[in-house]
């Protein structure tokens, strides 16, 4: 009796650390044999892998662990210490020939006699649910992958298997999931990833002479970097296409490295999609790593792509070409003239976490998503067959305009096919009738119910490059890389509040353009921009307080959108749409020395000119003047950096200062 209790305890144990093994890393698409370099010639998915850690602290029995769904696979007798990995192959032969025997091989088969440690079938390319189950039939481990939307890329065919990052994370979120640095992946121990030395910076891809492509390489680290075994490509079937060799074998430290397409013999394609390459090989040629490796898709002509930031960010549209030098920036509407292909669209509020819907309300919560366009153009664009791609899909039918100094709204379902849902939809964000509403968006490579991920995730819009050869290639307009962590509003993320753009002239990469505000779907412009200039600025902080002082409902005013213009909406306009505090005169997000600097080097403290001062001259309690009362109320609201000093300042006049630099100001202080 005693034994049996001690064996029930055993398999009890079983059960209950069954979750700790894992699916790691899987290469469902393997690039092509390589017999040069010792592959079985051989098709190419026979090269197959999956790989499994144990990812919790106390050793696992893997006999009878199975995989069910996707693959075939049952586990003999077998001991995986916390930590250590295994792997299962299609074809074991072809599998060792490429990756030599360093790889630990499960004990086990398909569970019809077959090979040890290969498995029954084949891993979709497409994508496809794979199921491994725990000795007593639960589910152990289940994922869902996919070859599309915010899966990576490069392990469809291109070299790259597929990395699990967090290994105790989601395994159904291609945000956790990278294309290994390794070439061809690392079964058996952990992938290290692209190092990231030397990136692809900046890339020119559509031209008509005298302009021809080129492409910038360029050296992050501080250390001269030997490039002698290193290729350039576009191509994964021609991975040696052009190498560096020579004077371009070497870049210096902090350098750039440029070549165009005579040099390396070949184009990119500008029109449509392509890829770039940097590939490290062995001593004897054979491919062993990514250095970097960028997709892009079409661009305008004689427009580059380069990182922002410099060579720290992900490609996009360029203002100028600056081969050889640090990027110019993200190409925004300050540069449309120059750029008469250029269409001044982006994209302006995001709602991607809603709050609950109020009870009896026919629309759940997720439906409550929603991403608007705005055109800040003064000209009616025509968007049929634009796109939004990577986080959702969608495509906007033809026939779509969108009139000049407008916004239209995409949801996540069909309006025409859920008019009650899209009803309440418009009532619940009190949305105008005029006002377009699109619809709906999908994401069905990601299984989270709400489309748009409450944790952050990428929002491209794209318009076709030639509107005659739809298909052929799509240039990006405008990125959203959103995040619910770092510098992006907290207040977004369930809250109640909208990802608002804030600056019209931004990049939308960046979360300093952005604020969480209350949703506004459909009202065109920025919220909080009274004299329409493209961003929201001290003008503006003056504009809404003069309006607070007549009050009404006037709902131009109304930001915080309680139904009257108050001193409120000034309070909103200041910590939520600008993100900044009582006293930032100069709007740089912080309250110090530099604000008083330029409020006192204004000269209109105390002047005697009546009602002649706004934000940036130091009035901030919103009585155009500048006064001690202005000072009492920005030291109060306790945002200064050096703390609450508004007693050693009290009754300062400018006449008291001389103000040739923010040390002068600091020691007056002190003196007082």
């Amino acid at each position: 009796m005693q034994r049996r209790n001690i064996h029930f305890e055993s398999l009890e144990n079983r059960e209950l650390l069954a979750g700790d093994l894992r699916i790691v890393e899987i290469n469902y698409n393997p690039h092509a044999a390589m017999p040069q370099y010792g592959d079985r010639n051989t098709e190419a998915d026979d090269f197959e892998f999956i790989e499994l850690m144990n990812v919790g602290t106390r050793t696992l029995n893997l006999r009878d662990y199975q995989f069910t769904q996707g693959v075939a696979f049952e586990f003999r007798q077998q001991l995986l210490d916390p930590g250590a990995r295994i792997v299962i192959t299609k074809d074991i032969r072809d599998f060792q020939s490429r990756y030599g025997n360093g790889a630990r091989i499960a004990l086990g088969n398909n569970g019809d006699g077959g090979r040890q440690g290969e498995y029954q079938g084949s891993l979709r390319n497409s994508g496809e649910t794979l199921v491994l189950r725990s000795p007593f039939g639960s589910v152990a481990h289940s994922l869902t992958y996919f070859d599309r939307g915010e899966w990576p890329d490069r392990t469809d065919g291109m070299g790259s298997s597929l990395e699990l990052i967090n290994v105790r994370g989601d395994a159904n979120d291609p945000k956790n999931w990278q294309a290994s640095g390794e070439f061809g992946g690392s079964p058996g121990q952990a992938g290290r990833g692209m190092r990231g030395e030397v990136v692809i910076n900046e890339l020119l891809t559509h031209t008509d002479l005298p302009q021809i492509d080129s492409i910038e390489l360029y050296n992050r680290t501080d250390d001269e970097i030997d490039m002698s075994r290193w290729f350039l490509s576009d191509s994964v079937n021609d991975l040696f296409r052009y190498r560096l060799a020579g004077p371009n074998s070497v870049i210096d430290a902090d350098d750039y490295l440029v070549l165009d397409e005579n040099q390396l013999g070949f184009s990119f394609r500008g029109q449509t999609s392509d890829n770039a390459f940097i590939i490290e090989t062995s001593v004897t040629g054979r491919p062993i790593r990514f250095v970097d490796a960028v997709k892009f898709g079409a661009t305008q002509n004689g427009v580059s792509l380069g990182r922002w930031d410099n060579g720290e960010g992900e490609l996009f549209p360029m203002s100028e070409l600056t081969f050889g030098e640090p990027n110019s920036g993200p190409l925004i509407e300050d540069f449309a003239i120059r750029h008469v292909n250029y269409a001044p669209i982006l994209i302006s509020e995001v709602h991607y976490h809603p709050s609950e819907p109020t009870d009896g309300l026919p629309i759940e919560q997720h439906d409550l998503e929603f991403i608007e366009i705005f055109n800040q153009g003064d000209v009616p664009v025509d968007l049929s067959h634009w796109r939004l791609s990577s986080a959702v899909d969608f495509e906007f039918p033809l026939g779509t305009i969108l009139s000049a100094e407008t916004s239209l709204v995409v949801i996540g379902f069909h309006p025409d096919f859920n008019v009650p849902q899209a009803r309440a939809l418009r009532d619940y964000y009190n949305i105008p009738e005029e006002v377009k509403i699109l619809g709906g968006y999908s994401d069905v490579e990601d299984p989270n119910p709400d489309q748009l991920d409450d944790n952050g995730e990428v929002i491209l819009l794209e318009r076709p490059e030639d509107i005659e050869q739809l298909g052929l290639g799509y240039v990006l307009v405008d990125r959203v890389t959103y995040s619910d962590a770092g510098d992006w509003p907290r207040a977004a993320d369930g809250q109640g509040r909208s990802l608002t753009r804030t600056d019209l002239l931004g990049y939308g990469d960046a979360a300093a353009s952005w604020s969480a505000a209350i949703p506004t779907p459909g009202v065109s412009g920025l919220v909080g921009d009274f004299d329409v200039n493209g961003e929201v600025d001290a003008r503006d902080i003056d504009l809404l307080c003069a309006a607070s002082h007549l009050g009404g409902q006037n709902a131009f005013f109304d930001v915080d959108r309680d139904g009257a213009v108050s001193r409120a909406d000034v309070n909103y306009l200041i910590e939520e749409i600008l993100r900044t505090v009582w006293g930032d005169a100069n709007l740089d997000g912080i309250f110090d020395s530099s604000d008083l600097v330029q409020v006192f080097r204004a000269g209109q403290y105390e002047d005697g000119v009546r009602a002649n001062s706004g934000w940036a001259a130091g009035d901030w309690n919103c009585d155009r003047e500048f006064d001690s009362s202005d000072l009492v109320v920005a030291f109060r609201a306790g945002g200064y950096e050096e703390g609450n000093v508004a007693a050693s300042i009290r009754g300062l006049t400018h006449s008291d200062l001389d103000l040739d630099d923010e040390d002068d100001i600091r020691k007056r202080r002190r003196q007082r």
